[in-house]
């Protein structure tokens, strides 16, 4: 039975609309994820320091989770990433000591997903 166009772009349309739903479903759930080398410069006391990473398909308001290498932890500092523009992941470094610190690089990983709280 052949189908006429309308139905075949019905079909198209709902098959289309599923697949789009199942990404969506994956993207809240396993988020997307991305690994980058990251090299801070040395960072004064009291002061921060930001490197961007690309994540394709971050939107900004997604949540963003960081892994920092052992190798590149340091006493009295901190890691956080938030999205910063589309597609793209800003990784902080907070330096809290009362010296300046220059972490190790490293491969730091990172995911970001959409959802609410």
């Amino acid at each position: 039975m052949a189908r006429t166009l309308g139905e075949y772009l019905d079909n198209w349309s709902k098959a289309h609309d599923s697949v789009r739903w199942i990404n969506e479903l994956k993207r809240r759930t396993l988020g997307l994820e991305a690994a980058a080398t990251l090299n801070f410069p040395n960072t004064s006391a009291q002061t921060s320091a930001d490197l961007t990473v690309s994540v394709p398909g971050a939107a900004l308001g997604d949540f963003v989770e960081v892994s920092a290498p052992v190798v590149s932890l340091a006493a009295n500092s901190l890691y956080t990433a938030f999205v910063s523009d589309a597609d793209e992941v800003t990784v902080r470094f907070h330096n809290y000591s009362a010296g300046a610190i220059n972490p190790a690089e490293g491969e730091f990983r990172l995911r970001a997903k959409r959802g609410s709280l």
